[in-house]
């Protein structure tokens, strides 16, 4: 017996929608609406928490790519080098 998965027809939210760059979710704060945050993984902090969520999946067993983590662990250390020079 196969079942079939009709998936609901995705409708936008108007509500979500601002004419500025950022907006505004409550509880969260301003997101930026138009960004893409790919090339801002050093300026905005994303590589961290790459790194933290690396080292909770290797802590819970989820994972054990701990070579993956020493790699990016000298990244950041090379990047903050640069940094305070």
């Amino acid at each position: 017996m196969q079942l079939e998965y009709q998936r609901p027809e995705l409708q936008p939210n108007y509500d979500l929608h601002s004419d500025a760059e950022a907006l505004y979710i409550e509880g969260i704060g301003y997101i930026a609406q138009y960004h893409y945050y790919v090339d801002r993984m050093w300026s905005h902090g994303i590589i961290y928490f790459m790194r933290d969520l690396m080292s909770r999946e290797i802590d819970r067993g989820l994972t054990c790519d701990v070579d993956r983590l020493h790699s990016l662990n000298s990244k950041i250390r090379e990047y903050e080098s640069c940094q305070s020079s």
